[in-house]
């Protein structure tokens, strides 16, 4: 049976704790009307509010902008992390000690010349640099900046633009990138045309900047300046190459689907499954049936030679007028699945730390302890950061369509509907997952139940059904 083989439903606890609604919590903070009532920005704009105000930081707009910017180093702190790096192999111990703590001291502005400098560096600086991360990375609160870009996007102030723009290379991790992306899509395009500073970035040298303006500007952009964004779908970096068809799909132009193909094989898989997600809104229900089930070469070879030969016999007839191709901050479906994966993959990994800036409570998981307060769901992840599930990397994986809760209580269990009878029904939606167990005997369907708005977060997972494959 599919239970014996991931042991999902049989894991230690005590006795199931009660979810409360965060409406209900809200509404004791700032004791006036229900946040249950209020608009879904509204409701999640309280929410970040208060997770602001929790660390310190001021809702304002020029106080969330100085967020921002104390965490977007300049080039001399850059040159001056650079050095301490450098120092991590120095051949003196105090030296090497000195300069790790002083990295760690700087805080989240090192964190990516300290991500980039685990890719070729000698055993004893890569052993350094992920020390220096996960210090650093503790002293993150989950969700305090997705919260302030949010924020800044709701109350637009002067500069917005500019400071997202020049913090998003410095971003926490891949969550808040989106959220710098989505703001950018917002804030970043007037009467319909993007930002010029967007515009001119087409060159930065900075990938991460080079890549957000041909996300916008593949969008938004005139004739000429897509012509400027086609140039980039042969970028050096995958994901400069990648925001720039994603752009240019989302105007509906189909000639940036063949990049999309080529990065099945050529990107980070991370990008890869990106790339495989957005080709299967555009192909629709004639999607190949061959998925990135794994990293391997074979795997991907098999998908990309797949979508090659769907490409060639569809490329006349695809419409995209017609495909599911919107943007992040447009495509509320688009979001949530790939949060859904990126939970997936954290849980996989035993990423506790992932797993806490993902997820929030109250936290329903079917047939084990729900955690009631963010506080023990944080304790549950740092206790059992693979969640007390077994064998999870040795199954296989597919992300299917996502839905409101009124289609979800069609197939759901009691449980998991008496725990989503506690929110608003339109900030939350559903992602099913197929899940295929090791040796491919037996199958799931689960639930990933997802609160939306611009920190999504993975508020539980569900069992749907259950049976012995054929």
């Amino acid at each position: 049976m599919l239970k014996g083989r991931l042991a999902p439903f049989r894991m230690s606890g005590g006795p199931a704790m009660r979810p409360f609604a965060l409406g209900l919590i809200a509404t004791a903070l700032l004791g006036g009307t229900p946040a249950v009532a209020a608009p879904i920005d509204n409701f999640v704009a309280i929410e970040d509010e208060l997770l602001c105000k929790t660390a310190g930081v001021g809702v304002d707009g020029p106080a969330l902008l100085d967020f921002l910017r104390q965490r977007t180093p300049n080039p001399a702190l850059c040159q001056q992390i650079g050095t301490l790096i450098q120092k991590l192999d120095d051949n003196r111990f105090d030296a090497r000690q000195a300069a790790s703590q002083q990295l760690i001291a700087h805080g989240t502005v090192a964190l990516p010349q300290l991500r980039t400098a685990l890719v070729g560096a000698s055993l004893e600086t890569t052993r350094r640099a992920e020390k220096c991360i996960q210090e650093i990375e503790r002293t993150i609160v989950p969700g305090l900046s997705a919260a302030a870009v949010h924020l800044v996007t709701a109350r637009k102030p002067e500069g917005a633009v500019e400071a997202l723009f020049a913090y998003l290379p410095y971003a926490d991790d891949s969550t808040v990138e989106e959220e710098v992306l989505g703001a950018l899509l917002v804030l970043g395009v007037r009467d319909g045309r993007p930002d010029p500073l967007l515009t001119a970035a087409l060159k930065d040298r900075v990938p991460a900047r080079r890549a957000a303006a041909a996300l916008v500007v593949g969008r938004y952009g005139t004739v000429e300046e897509q012509k400027e964004v086609f140039r980039l779908l042969a970028d050096g970096d995958s994901r400069v190459c990648f925001r720039a068809a994603q752009g240019l799909i989302a105007a509906r132009d189909k000639q940036a689907v063949a990049a999309l193909v080529s990065l099945l094989s050529g990107a980070p898989i991370d990008l890869a499954v990106q790339a495989e997600d957005l080709l299967g809104r555009v192909a629709g229900d004639k999607a190949p049936s061959a998925t990135l089930t794994d990293a391997t070469a074979a795997v991907r070879k098999k998908c990309r030679d797949a979508w090659d030969m769907w490409w060639k016999a569809n490329e006349g007839k695809i419409d995209l007028a017609k495909a599911d191709v919107d943007l992040l901050s447009e495509s509320t479906p688009q979001r949530v699945r790939e949060l859904a994966r990126r939970f997936k993959d954290a849980l996989v990994k035993g990423d506790s730390a992932t797993l806490q800036r993902l997820s929030d409570a109250p936290f329903y998981w079917f047939h084990i302890d729900n955690s009631a307060t963010r506080e023990q769901l944080m304790k549950f992840w740092t206790e059992k950061p693979t969640g007390g599930l077994e064998r999870l990397d040795e199954a296989t994986y597919t992300f299917k369509n996502v839905v409101s809760v009124e289609e979800f209580t069609k197939v759901g269990s009691q449980e998991a509907k008496d725990f989503l009878s506690k929110f608003r029904k339109d900030t939350i939606r559903v992602v099913f997952v197929d899940v295929i167990a090791p040796g491919g005997d037996d199958e799931m369907k689960v639930a990933a139940l997802v609160r939306i708005g611009a920190q999504p977060r993975i508020i539980g997972v569900s069992l749907v059904s259950s049976r012995k494959r054929n």
